[in-house]
């Protein structure tokens, strides 16, 4: 998340950054930290190291992980055996607030700017992002949280 959301939202819009990570929180979650929008960021970008210099490092973490993801599955539809598995279940949920499948229990509540949104299609083409929307699709389901919000 860092890599792919966090690092360009705090250097375009910290209060949309803001309103990220607090998806999914309660509802005092966001207003709180905003009222620390002076200082948080910078707490934050300390606290993970963020950083223009950090951004193509991370991305290439991410497209590493991307591609050990394809190595480990070997063409299967699971990273170890024959059955859904916590390996499969980590990978995806890693995934998970970068790719925004439908079925995700947390979605984004804002559309994600052009810089992002590009990014983030670009790594949707991967083998391995394919597969994880996969993994959401067959093993998710619908969630409470689901089922309540109203359709995008």
């Amino acid at each position: 998340m860092r890599a792919a959301v966090v690092t360009p939202l705090f250097q375009h819009d910290p209060d949309f950054a803001l309103r990220m990570l607090t998806t999914g929180m309660g509802s005092k979650a966001y207003p709180g930290l905003r009222r620390m929008l002076r200082v948080f960021p910078l707490y934050y970008r300390l606290r993970h190291k963020i950083s223009e210099r950090n951004l193509e490092r991370d991305r290439t973490i991410v497209a590493a992980a991307l591609a050990r993801i394809e190595q480990e599955r070997q063409g299967r539809v699971y990273l170890v055996g024959e059955v859904f598995s916590v390996a499969d279940l980590t990978a995806a949920a890693l995934l998970g607030p970068l790719l925004q499948p439908p079925e995700l229990q947390h979605p984004l509540q804002v559309e994600l700017p052009v810089y992002l949104e590009d990014y983030r299609t670009m790594l949707l083409r991967h083998p391995a992002a394919q597969w994880a929307a996969d993994i959401y699709r067959l093993h998710r389901g619908q969630s409470a949280e689901i089922a309540k919000r109203p359709a995008r």
